[in-house]
């Protein structure tokens, strides 16, 4: 449209809601369990370089209901 502006709102997601929906929950479980034992820095919830016990429990500490 001429004259419209659409503007996007940055949005900060906590870094273990992988799945980006607003919450820590089952959902971001289920991928943290999918990506175990890899390698992945984007993910990597306590940046040891690997998906795993460590980061299941900066996970849970952020869990919500």
């Amino acid at each position: 449209y001429y004259g419209c502006y659409y503007v996007r709102a940055a949005v900060n997601f906590a870094p273990s809601d992988l799945n980006q929906d607003g919450v820590v929950n089952g959902a971001d479980i289920g991928l943290l369990l999918g990506l175990w034992g890899s390698f992945d820095p984007i993910n990597d919830l306590n940046g040891d370089g690997v998906i795993n016990g460590g980061d299941l429990g900066v996970m849970l500490g952020s869990w919500q209901p």
